[in-house]
């Protein structure tokens, strides 16, 4: 009987531990974070219940409980309670603390309290910019009493840079949430046009619901505006009928209907004064009416535009820039502009199919002559002027080498090299004559006067008066370093040196030089000047080798060959000494810092040969053979 019973109670513990491990198994486990929140949840319902039994210091421990386990509204309850100094002692610290963790978790009602404590700095010190932060952070979850703070810390610029665009968002997501504050802010700011474009019956709407919510400044503000519609319809038409529409009033229906008349008339009226082509009537008439509509401000503009297309039309026509000039005019669909299109165009199109005809006859250098002049015509122009150039040049040179070669296979005569300029050009043709003299195909002249240049002489009539006499093959020009003074011209009076005449003069006399050596078909190496010791002589060397460089682009005979670089230093500073032919450094340059020794010149004279048989290498292998 005793072993039965023994039986017994061992099967009924066996069940007993089955159930349990059943239990166990077959119901989900909470975690250890889910049970110390369901915890906290336990914990916070228990101090309620000895809240409302009137046990406050049981309440207060049992909230403290509940926060230290991380239940957010507890930790808002907590920092409450010492806020309000209710059932404790209070203690702001403490409450910042607390508002802080609850604040952290997403509370929101924790972000605004303690964005309002930072914003007043009333119970701790003022922080506007931890407000802004935490505003935000409520802002984001919907709170509309943080929008609205946020419009008011942009608009006032407190804690923020003023800021009236951000400011109108943030009230308008406060608005639209129904804050009345927010609603009348936003009128404001449209019947002001601050932060929004101003626009009186969007004003007039955020008015309305802030009235129908009794805010007694946004019924004085509708009054306001209604009152004031009668008195702008004496001009501001478009204002009139926006903000009379916006009111349900017979009267109000009346002007803005009395508005739109008018506004059509007026509109009407500036329609025929551009038809008539008045455009000046259309601007100063429209401008008194600007406030009208819309439509006027769109004429006025558009005759200002017309007006502002006349005058820069005007300005490239006079500077020949035609195709230009029928560009801006052919924008505008108006007889004048469209008369003015059609004109440049013809004129385009005659001088471009006139230099065509003369490209297609092969005659290049009428091409260049005719068409240069009116190279701004149009780009089209501009390419055919350029193409006939580089045809010319090619064309010239032909010629030039041919005249060359002919000279050279003549055993009865010389190919003649004149050197014509300064005392530079002396020393040069006393190099080269010791160069060239053991050739016997060659022959090399001077034409060279000391202490002279363009500013002192016009060279055209001495070297025409050579070439009338002697045939010249090949011209090497150097002159310049005497021409820093006034500028002599027969009968009339002197031009200051650098004056505007002077330089207009001077290129002048250079282009006249050039322009007679290319039409007797002679080559031409114009030799820039060196550089020089003298400081006071930099500024007029450079600019001399500017006009002879440029000028001599625009001539196919004629070559400007550069010698700076052979003048100066690493550094590029002038220097007196340099290699010569052979390799080794030596005194190239004169005491007065513009000459050259006889090695010096002998350096140049080796530059320009080998420059001269780049170009025409015949020349070298000619010369070598004879």
């Amino acid at each position: 009987m005793r072993v039965n019973n023994v039986l017994s109670l061992l099967f009924s513990l066996a069940i007993l531990i089955t159930i349990v491990l059943l239990l166990f198994f077959l119901f989900p486990i909470l975690t250890l974070d889910e049970r110390i929140v369901e915890g906290a949840e336990g914990v916070f319902e228990t101090a309620e219940r000895y809240e409302q039994k009137g046990n406050a210091l049981q309440a207060v421990n049992e909230y403290r409980k509940a926060a230290e386990q991380g239940l957010a509204k507890a930790q808002f309850k907590l920092a409450m309670l010492y806020h309000e100094g209710q059932s404790v002692s209070q203690n702001l610290t403490l409450s910042v603390y607390w508002l802080d963790k609850a604040a952290k978790q997403g509370m929101v009602e924790a972000q605004l309290q303690l964005a309002d404590m930072y914003y007043q700095g009333a119970d701790i010190n003022q922080n506007l910019n931890k407000a802004l932060g935490l505003y935000i952070q409520a802002a984001m979850m919907g709170a509309t009493v943080a929008q609205f703070k946020l419009g008011q810390m942009y608009s006032t610029g407190q804690g923020v840079n003023q800021d009236w665009a951000r400011a109108a968002q943030w009230y308008h997501k406060a608005a639209e949430q129904g804050e009345v504050e927010a609603q009348f802010e936003l009128g404001m700011m449209y019947q002001a046009g601050k932060g929004v474009s101003e626009d009186l019956p969007e004003a007039v709407r955020w008015f309305k619901k802030a009235a129908e919510r009794e805010h007694v400044e946004a019924k004085q503000w509708l009054a306001r505006l209604q009152a004031q519609v009668p008195v702008m319809e004496a001009g501001q038409f478009k204002a009139t009928s926006e903000v009379a529409a916006a009111f349900d009033n017979p009267e109000l229906q009346t002007l803005t209907a009395q508005a739109h008349h008018k506004m059509k008339v007026a509109l009407a009226e500036l329609q025929l004064l551009y038809a008539k082509g008045d455009y000046e009537g259309v601007i100063t008439q429209g401008s008194a009416q600007i406030n009208y509509g819309d439509d006027i401000k769109k004429w006025v503009d558009q005759a200002k535009k017309v007006q502002a297309a006349l005058a820069e039309v005007s300005e490239l026509r006079a500077a020949t820039k035609l195709q230009e000039a029928y560009d801006v005019a052919v924008a505008f669909k108006v007889p004048e502009l469209q008369m003015i299109a059609a004109d440049a165009k013809s004129q385009v199109d005659i001088a471009l199919a006139e230099l065509q005809y003369l490209y297609v006859k092969g005659d290049y250098a009428a091409v260049v002559n005719q068409g240069s002049p009116k190279m701004l015509f149009s780009e089209a122009i501009q390419k055919l002027v350029k193409e006939a150039n580089t045809a010319y040049v090619e064309l010239k040179r032909e010629q030039i080498k041919t005249t060359l070669q002919a000279a050279l296979d003549d055993k009865a005569a010389n190919l003649t090299i004149a050197i014509i300029g300064d005392s530079l050009a002396d020393g040069i043709w006393a190099a080269i004559y010791r160069e060239l003299r053991p050739k016997k195909d060659f022959t090399v002249i001077r034409e060279t006067r000391t202490a002279s240049g363009l500013a002192a002489l016009d060279w055209r009539d001495k070297v025409k008066g050579l070439l009338d006499k002697q045939r010249v093959h090949i011209a090497l020009i150097v002159m310049g370093a005497n021409d820093g003074q006034v500028l002599i011209r027969k009968g009339k009076p002197r031009l200051a040196y650098k004056s505007p005449s002077w330089k207009t003069a001077y290129v002048q006399r250079v282009k006249n030089l050039m322009g007679l050596l290319e039409d007797r078909n002679i080559l031409t190496f114009w030799i820039g000047l060196p550089a020089v010791r003298r400081e006071s002589m930099k500024e007029q060397v450079t600019m001399l080798n500017g006009f002879y460089e440029k000028t001599a682009a625009s001539f196919a005979a004629v070559r400007f060959l550069p010698i700076w670089h052979l003048t100066v230093n690493e550094g590029g500073k002038y220097s007196a000494y340099g290699l010569d032919v052979t390799g080794r450094k030596r005194l190239l340059r004169a005491n007065d810092g513009v000459h050259f020794t006889t090695k010096g010149y002998d350096v140049l004279t080796r530059y320009i040969l080998e420059s001269l048989y780049q170009d025409f290498p015949f020349i070298k292998s000619e010369g070598q053979n004879g």
